[in-house]
């Protein structure tokens, strides 16, 4: 049953969504680059690999360099990546504009907000507090040994029951087609953002509507309660 007061949770990816990690992507990606004598990428270049977490993109950085990893030294290739990342983790990573705006407007009103991405739990608790997004998302779920990635919906059915609400009552907020299908998946409404990092239209993936800035977010929240009553 939809609540008088819709939604009461709303969950949110984290790169490409709220925040912009590239540039901080790109230099602890080009950092490994060099420790094996490859070619740095571009900013742009390293936006068309990110989705999915880490190993993705560095397979995906590597395999454009024609040198796809074995899989007996990703572990290795993690670590180091890892190690040049939490160096950088917030240099240049930020908020998009007006997602503070939006945080405090929504959790004024007593919505409850969380962070579910399929970057590694520790460094998406890092960005998240070392911008000062926590007093607003105050539930981050990333990705773990033991749970399932995105397009799972196990991670933000988690999410959802760690904030208290339930799928019918919540709100996914992303911008790739791996969002789109966890939303699906779990049953959740979905909002997706034109500025991110997906390589493919939102409007092509099926996403239930989408916006260009966060200001747009409320009247995207009418038009899907619109649609679910």
């Amino acid at each position: 049953m939809i609540a008088a007061h819709w939604p009461s949770t709303v969950v949110f990816d984290l790169d490409g969504t709220l925040v912009d990690s590239s540039h901080d992507l790109a230099d602890a990606l080009n950092q490994l680059m060099a420790t094996l004598g490859l070619a740095p990428f571009s900013v742009p270049e390293v936006v068309d690999f990110i989705g999915n977490g880490i190993p993705a993109l560095i397979t995906r950085g590597l395999s454009a360099r024609g040198r796809p990893p074995d899989p007996d030294e990703m572990s290795g290739l993690l670590a180091t990546f890892r190690s040049f990342y939490v160096d950088c983790l917030t240099k240049s990573t930020k908020p998009y504009a007006g997602v503070v705006e939006l945080a405090s407007n929504l959790t004024s009103r007593g919505i409850a907000l969380g962070v579910c991405t399929n970057k590694e739990e520790a460094l998406a608790c890092g960005i998240v507090d070392n911008l000062g997004l926590r007093d607003h998302f105050t539930v981050v779920i990333g990705s773990k040994p033991d749970r399932p990635r995105k397009p799972s919906p196990v991670p933000l059915l988690e999410t959802i029951a760690m904030l208290g609400g339930t799928p019918e009552n919540s709100i996914m907020v992303g911008d790739s087609a791996v969002d789109v299908n966890c939303a699906r998946n779990a049953g959740v409404a979905f909002v997706g953002v034109t500025f991110g990092y997906s390589r493919t239209p939102l409007a092509s993936l099926g996403a239930g509507v989408a916006i260009d800035h966060f200001s747009e977010f409320g009247a995207a929240c009418e038009f899907l309660r619109g649609g679910a009553q």
